[in-house]
């Protein structure tokens, strides 16, 4: 099987952005797929100047600069990572989903207050940070959760929430997109 070119192509190796983007069945969403290299990316981050914006500067400036793309998503990995810095840096909106499980509630205001810390170190506001509950369920615990989400996290709790669900792992077996599964 081919080998498809990545983020960590583009970043390292002067890759032309182009040819790491890959269409999908809908016309209108393309992506630049994961890679194994994208694992030493975050070591390779960590030796560049002004690393926390080599992702705004080499992939997100060039690729609104071809006027070809209005939004770019990034979906990154739960633990913080230079990656995750580079995609925070470069981003003017914040959606993080926040699971309704224990485990979550637990690390939810590390989260919130590593991005406040995040956000005067880098002298960087997001014009939009919404928390979006996920992974609910009818059950007491989940519930409870959800409800403690939108007292505690009022400002940046969205009104809607995503109920568990086996769609997105079926979306993942078909090597789909949740939306072209959806479409």
């Amino acid at each position: 099987e081919e080998e498809l070119p990545g983020i960590f192509h583009i970043l390292n190796e002067n890759l032309e952005i182009e040819q790491a983007v890959r269409d999908t069945d809908l016309p209108t969403l393309k992506y630049i797929p994961e890679t194994v290299e994208l694992s030493v990316l975050d070591i390779w981050l960590k030796t560049q100047k002004r690393k926390e914006y080599v992702i705004k500067e080499r992939l997100v400036a060039p690729l609104l600069a071809t006027g070809n793309y209005d939004v770019i998503l990034f979906d990154c990995n739960p633990a913080w990572s230079e990656i995750v810095t580079g995609a925070l840096s470069a981003s003017d909106t914040l959606l993080s989903p926040l699971g309704a499980d224990i485990n979550s509630l637990k690390a939810a205001k590390i989260f919130v207050e590593l991005l406040a810390d995040f956000q005067e170190e880098m002298k960087h506001s997001f014009e939009n940070f919404m928390i979006i509950p996920t992974m609910i369920e009818p059950n007491k615990l989940s519930q409870t959760i959800l409800a403690k989400y939108r007292v505690q996290y009022e400002e940046l709790c969205t009104v809607a929430s995503i109920r568990r669900s086996i769609a997105v792992q079926e979306a993942n077996v078909q090597g789909k997109s949740l939306m072209e599964t959806a479409y």
